[in-house]
């Protein structure tokens, strides 16, 4: 069986100015979400000052935190990526590290052509 090995996967379709990102939950779970290039590009541009706003998945709440939960607060940065819709929570936490990498990835895809683009 295959499975999820990737915190962050996604795929940008220029066609339909849209990005598939998907979540690793666990290693047979994923969190998809569908965000639109405008969207997605607030994600990108503005994560690490932090956003609360409604999109076409619902309230999306992503914050840059330098220090683990309370009550210790311990050094232990992370990214807070939330998104609630209907009465459902997904509350993810992810590195600097991964979040860097998917902004880094975005951008690749954005100026390159990919296979599904053909």
């Amino acid at each position: 069986m295959s499975k999820f090995t990737e915190t962050l996967k996604l795929y940008y379709f220029k066609d339909r100015q849209e990005v598939d990102l998907s979540i690793r939950v666990t290693d047979t779970l994923a969190h998809g979400y569908r965000f639109t290039k405008e969207e997605f590009d607030d994600i990108v541009f503005n994560w690490e000052t932090g956003i609360d706003k409604e999109t076409s998945q619902g309230f999306v709440c992503i914050e840059y935190k330098k220090f683990g939960p309370r009550p210790k607060q311990e050094v232990d940065p992370y990214v807070r990526f939330s998104v609630s819709k209907n009465g459902i929570r997904n509350h993810h936490r992810i590195t600097y590290y991964e979040m860097s990498q998917m902004c880094t990835e975005y951008n690749l895809q954005l100026n390159s052509e990919m296979y599904w683009d053909k």
